[in-house]
């Protein structure tokens, strides 16, 4: 889908809107192949450790090769850009009781690869975002039965979803061997439905084990926030500007579009275009004002809540670097109506639907 493209490398999808995940892989691999980025990727290697070298003020990187033979090493840079993303460490979710008296199989949205393994069964997806919406309509083409349940407001349900799709809004309260307990929004009634699998669609927790803290890095993962404080627009590091953590940022994420400017923006940093202010004007209060006002007290910082706190967002970016030419208007149009309509009206068949843009501002539905 156009959206999902990076700006700088249309897509080759024959007029397909919305692409299975192995044409995104694909578009990967051939976008490294445009750019001819392959011989400046090192494969197979394992990032171990990030430090400062406050003597010589550059960054100590170690990584472990790992073909032909394991051995580890250490590099030095001037200017560090890492992108762990935030989609490698599932979160389970902690308040579920007798997961364990469960009797059928149970994986993450991580770990799925494929709807094969749940052909005839009834399967519970638990989690209402993107995630949980693809997986369940995905199984729902093979499976018996598909309990689509999450606690999403109640402006965020979903419609016209497959007749073998039954959307639960509540809470997960209990396992048995064989079924699934749910109290039921919003009158809390409970519901025991009999399931044969779980896959739990409840997103990921970030990760910054690689990174040497005594060594004055200057930034600390908050656990409790799942947020990193010292970060300046959800990327800089405020103490260091010559590191950057790119794909921080959570919830109304278009992921190529906006990576594509955060990278752009670092990079008119390092080139001097302009400069981060004072450390100690920064403050988290920078980060809440791409809320909206009645998400500002959420538990995590880097929370954009809706598709305006991201176009707020991407265009703090552009504005603040100077970027030329800023991300068309309609991307951010498209990105809105598809995030807040048109996947909620018809949630089971938007994806058979075309989307062609008609200039920088307009686009049909066909």
């Amino acid at each position: 889908m156009q959206i999902m493209e990076f700006p700088d490398f249309p897509a080759n999808t024959a007029g397909e809107s919305y692409l299975h995940h192995s044409q995104v892989l694909q578009y990967l691999h051939d976008y490294a192949d445009h750019f001819a980025l392959r011989p400046f990727i090192s494969f197979s290697h394992q990032l171990l450790k990030v430090a400062r070298n406050q003597t010589d003020n550059v960054w100590e990187v170690t990584v472990n090769q790992q073909l032909p033979k394991p051995i580890s090493f250490t590099r030095h840079f001037d200017i560090l850009l890492l992108c762990p993303g935030r989609y490698s460490r599932p979160k389970w979710p902690a308040d579920i009781k007798d997961l364990s008296n469960f009797t059928g199989t149970v994986v993450h949205s991580h770990s799925y690869r494929s709807r094969e393994a749940y052909a005839g069964q009834r399967v519970a997806v638990i989690g209402g975002g993107p995630s949980g919406l693809d997986i369940s309509l995905e199984v729902s083409t093979v499976a018996r039965e598909v309990l689509f349940i999450h606690r999403n407001a109640a402006e965020r349900v979903f419609h016209r979803l497959p007749a073998n799709v039954r959307q639960i809004r509540g809470d997960v309260k209990r396992f048995t061997a064989s079924t699934v307990e749910v109290v039921v929004l919003p009158d809390e009634t409970t519901l025991s439905c009999p399931i044969d699998a779980v896959i739990f669609a409840t997103g990921y927790q970030l990760s910054l084990d690689f990174l040497d803290q005594p060594s004055s890095c200057c930034l600390r993962l908050n656990t409790e926030s799942d947020s990193i404080d010292g970060l300046y627009r959800h990327l800089v590091n405020v103490a260091h500007p010559s590191m950057a953590i790119l794909a921080v940022a959570i919830g109304a994420v278009l992921p190529f579009p906006l990576y594509h400017q955060q990278v752009r923006y670092f990079r008119a940093l390092q080139l001097g275009v302009f400069e981060l202010p004072a450390a100690a004007k920064i403050t988290k209060n920078e980060e809440m004002k791409v809320q909206t006002p009645e998400k500002r007290n959420c538990p995590n910082r880097h929370l954009l809540a809706d598709a305006e706190s991201l176009r707020r967002y991407i265009r703090s970016l552009e504005a603040e670097a100077k970027l030329d030419p800023p991300l068309k208007p309609v991307l951010l149009t498209l990105f809105s109506d598809l995030l807040h309509r048109i996947q909620l009206e018809n949630s089971g068949g938007y994806r058979e639907q075309r989307v062609v843009l008609i200039n920088d501002e307009q686009y049909e539905l066909y």
